[in-house]
């Protein structure tokens, strides 16, 4: 069902400009693989709900919604919640490809002459029929490249040696980034990666102006370009599933790449008081 295809006899709180309401509540949506337990993690939060709709919701009377839907592995599943957060897990197993996600308010059993003091003012003092298992809001709804959202970081960037020069460059038109470099470097590179107390430092030395140069990259101009690149794709939904967007705006690269990599400065700088002691 795409909530967003029907027309309702009643109001419906949305969170776009044919919202039926006085008011637009916040939506943060968290998604993430969980590569220990072979899952995917979901994770919604409401803030700024109206009184009325949050009162409903606290006694169970409306109930926060997700449905999910893979038409590839044909998984279709609701998630509900009678508070304002909904948190739930899928397995690897149940999910390939794209995934359509809708977050809504259903209401869990019949409210007769429902009304708010929250409907717009062309509404206000109207009175409605509600019946159970009809929708009262739609605020989500999203797609996932679940595929994309699996790729760790290693899987997605590669250093390989650089047979052309002596310098260290990015190459982008591949499904990985490599990060290609002279073969005296790589072979240092490669014996440092193998000591336990230098593994954090050449990530920020390699892997994170690598990564920040792809990011630059990661915009709306290039996606003809890179659009089908694993790199392209394996971003695009780190970007959604850390930040909430689409793309990046520059200022926002600097804490993308903190959050994929997990503060790798902050674990370099660990890593050197260690060596002092």
């Amino acid at each position: 069902m795409k909530a967003n295809d029907y027309l309702y006899p009643h109001p419906i709180l949305k969170l776009d400009d044919d919202n039926d309401f006085n008011f637009k509540p916040d939506v943060s949506r968290k998604i993430a693989h969980q590569e220990n337990s072979a899952t995917i993690s979901f994770e919604y939060e409401l803030t700024n709900l109206g009184a009325d709709l949050l009162d409903l919701l606290r006694k169970d009377k409306i109930q926060l919604v997700c449905e999910v839907n893979c038409s590839y592995t044909i998984y279709r599943k609701v998630f509900f919640s009678n508070r304002t957060k909904l948190s739930f897990e899928i397995s690897d197993e149940d999910l390939k490809n794209k995934v359509d996600l809708q977050l809504l308010l259903i209401a869990v059993e019949e409210l007769s002459d429902f009304t708010s003091s929250n409907f717009s003012p062309d509404l206000l003092g109207q009175t409605f029929q509600i019946e159970a298992g009809d929708v009262m809001g739609i605020l989500d709804t999203h797609s996932i490249d679940v595929d994309a959202l699996r790729l760790g970081v290693s899987d997605f960037i590669k250093i390989i040696e650089n047979t052309t020069d002596e310098f260290t460059r990015y190459e982008l038109n591949k499904n990985a980034v490599f990060i290609k470099v002279p073969k005296s470097d790589l072979d240092k590179f490669q014996r440092l990666n193998n000591s336990p107390n230098f593994g954090h430092m050449l990530i920020s030395i390699l892997v994170a102006p690598a990564l920040t140069h792809a990011l630059h990259h990661l915009n709306e101009e290039n996606e003809e370009a890179y659009g089908e690149k694993a790199w392209f794709r394996a971003l695009k939904e780190q970007c959604d599933s850390l930040l909430g967007l689409e793309f990046p705006e520059p200022s926002d690269i600097p804490v993308l790449v903190d959050k994929i990599l997990q503060k790798p400065n902050s674990r370099v700088v660990q890593e050197l008081e260690a060596l002092t002691k």
